[in-house]
């Protein structure tokens, strides 16, 4: 096979696919800056925590008792007594949108972004 020269053409396919892998490393970043952490339990009204200062929660919801841990922009459930324990295997969540549910206690973990709105506050 006869050897060819580069031409400037064949840089474009490699320029692709480093800005390609460029917009998957930014997206898996974590985004805790100015977030919250959201808990949503049963029929009571939500509460937020902002996602830059550590904290842990302890839940009591319908007879299961669960912890919920902000550490370092993420949140996860580093405790549950129900008997799947599904919630404690979803990880940490850190951007908007991601969230933790736990049916059997009727808990939602979910990061909000943004300034927090008034009635999460109020309670």
């Amino acid at each position: 096979m006869p050897k060819t020269k580069p031409v400037p053409a064949d840089l474009i396919p490699i320029a692709a696919v480093l800005v390609l892998a460029l917009a998957v490393w930014l997206l898996t970043l974590p985004g805790g800056a100015g977030g919250y952490v959201e808990i949503a339990v049963a029929d009571q009204p939500a509460l937020l925590y902002p996602l830059d200062r550590n904290d842990t929660v302890e839940l009591n919801s319908r007879g299961v008792s669960l912890t919920v841990v902000i550490d370092n922009g993420t949140a996860y459930v580093a405790e549950a007594d129900c008997r799947d324990g599904v919630c404690r295997s979803m990880g940490r969540i850190s951007r908007e949108g991601e969230s933790i549910v736990c049916a059997p206690a009727g808990v939602v973990v979910r990061i909000v972004g943004g300034e927090p709105y008034a009635d999460g506050i109020a309670g």
